[in-house]
């Protein structure tokens, strides 16, 4: 995908920051290691809660996605879009379902939700998508996620309802693709603000925030190849 790009630079910059800034927090443990066993990363996804000993909703099919374990069978009931989506990831014969084929949010039911819920949920999935359009091979998940961010950034404000930088890398792409345009400004300013919105607490990424900037700086690698 790199002749897609107008600045491979920007995009090996920002592999390098979200990485150093996930490391601080997570330097040294399975889900950075890329010499640990099966069995070390499969106990990092079983053992894994943020500082405050809990574990969010769609820890268990992210983490084992981006470890690449088996995370045992999908929790039965209801499903957000993001969790449909991770889940769709961890299993390659998952169909994609509920996602919205316009070019605006990948969930517009969302917008009857708390803006808290709906940016977490909404970002989530995103990042999701633009992981899956990679693994699959498919150009139309890629542009799909992009879209989605464009919105964002055309139509939310860049620090809102949410902590955990789910998507960051999908910002960074969108700049990359949209470079000396203001377009790529917003959407920098979309990647910086969720950059600094997860460290602001404790002075670092917190525990989940970590392996998201992880994961997004493995995968936008992968994008800039």
């Amino acid at each position: 995908m790199r002749d897609e790009y107008e600045s491979f630079e920007l995009i090996a910059e920002w592999v390098v920051r979200l990485r150093s800034v996930a490391l601080r927090t997570i330097g040294g443990e399975a889900f950075t290691d890329a010499g640990a066993t099966y069995n070390e990363r499969a106990a990092f996804l079983k053992e894994f809660a943020d500082e405050r000993g809990h574990r969010a909703r769609v820890a268990t099919p992210f983490l084992a996605a981006a470890l690449g374990v088996n995370p045992g069978p999908a929790t039965a009931g209801p499903a957000d879009l993001d969790d449909r989506l991770w889940w769709a990831v961890v299993d390659p014969g998952r169909r994609v379902v509920g996602l919205d084929e316009g070019d605006g949010p990948l969930d517009p039911a969302l917008a009857e939700i708390a803006i808290e819920s709906r940016t977490e949920t909404e970002l989530s999935a995103m990042h999701a998508l633009f992981r899956l359009g990679l693994d699959r091979g498919e150009g139309w998940m890629i542009d799909r996620a992009l879209d989605a961010a464009r919105w964002q950034v055309a139509e939310m404000q860049p620090d809102n309802g949410t902590n955990h930088p789910w998507g960051i890398h999908v910002f960074v792409v969108l700049a990359a693709r949209s470079e000396d345009t203001g377009e790529s400004g917003a959407a920098l300013m979309h990647a910086q603000t969720l950059l600094h919105n997860c460290q602001v607490q404790q002075g670092k990424a917190d525990r989940l925030s970590a392996c998201i900037l992880w994961d997004a700086g493995e995968t936008l690698g992968r994008a800039g190849a």
